[in-house]
């Protein structure tokens, strides 16, 4: 999260600097015409790394503590519609301002984007406020970075130095950086199972039936009768790995299973 705000936060603000929505006093070039300032990336690090923190971390004590059922893991196609929308929503905010479109205008423009894009991109009790958080907290780093270090300025501000339409810019960075956080940790997960291996089958993902000895069949009555818990196979699914598998450990569950396979 602190590599990807890092490389992509600084050009989302070359768009204001390019609309002269602001200026920087001390100004670096980058690749690809980028103009920004050399505390601008470590921002945008830091920045990247706590939103997609309060996500993940959300997350997981909405579903721990309240029981909220966890959202469904972003695609990668669906994260990147919603950066790409967010840089969209910039970009726009930037193209606006330097057409003399009023602020107020703006503001109604980026909110109702904003509203839009939590709608399409998150809709979660989680995302909303940490959201809400970065609308808040983000717009009040900058009125103390204006008002402190003055090493840069907005040219048209509405109150502390700042438009009051970057605030709904501010928010809509939480669904964007949060499918980010939400995607990535579910790639990490998956290569940290990947690399698991069960104690009990090796990952062979089976293990012998007990109800007939691993034989596939019983006697009965005097004849052989096809086991219908393995169907005949001699093996069941490992009970080590029924988590991973996504199978209730039941053994209605293991028969249903068992009885999809194949002979």
């Amino acid at each position: 999260m602190s590599i990807s705000g890092a490389l992509l936060g600084p050009y989302l603000d070359n768009y204001h600097s390019k609309f002269n929505v602001l200026q920087y006093h001390h100004p670096v070039q980058g690749p690809l015409d980028l103009t920004t300032a050399l505390w601008t990336p470590p921002l945008f690090a830091v920045a990247g790394a706590l939103i997609g923190y309060l996500y993940t971390i959300g997350d997981d004590l909405a579903e721990k503590k309240a029981g909220v059922t966890p959202p469904p893991t972003p695609t990668w196609p669906f994260t990147i519609t919603s950066i790409s929308f967010f840089t969209f929503q910039y970009w726009l905010s930037g193209f606006l301002s330097s057409s003399g479109v009023d602020s107020s205008s703006i503001f109604a423009t980026m909110s109702l984007m904003a509203l839009l894009g939590f709608a399409v991109f998150d809709r979660t009790l989680v995302g909303f406020l940490t959201s809400l958080a970065t609308a808040i907290g983000g717009p009040l780093i900058e009125i103390f970075l204006l008002s402190t270090f003055h090493d840069y300025n907005y040219n048209l501000p509405d109150f502390g130095d700042i438009p009051a339409w970057i605030i709904p810019v501010y928010f809509l960075g939480g669904p964007a950086n949060g499918n980010l956080a939400r995607s990535g940790l579910n790639y990490l997960k998956g290569l940290d199972e990947s690399t698991k291996v069960c104690p009990a089958c090796q990952n062979s993902r089976v293990s012998p039936c007990t109800n007939c000895d691993a034989l596939g069949y019983y006697e009965s009555y005097g004849r052989s009768v096809k086991c219908n818990c393995c169907k005949g196979s001699g093996q069941i699914v490992c009970r080590e790995c029924f988590e991973s598998l996504g199978i209730e450990n039941t053994p209605e569950a293991v028969r249903e299973f068992m009885s999809s396979r194949p002979d």
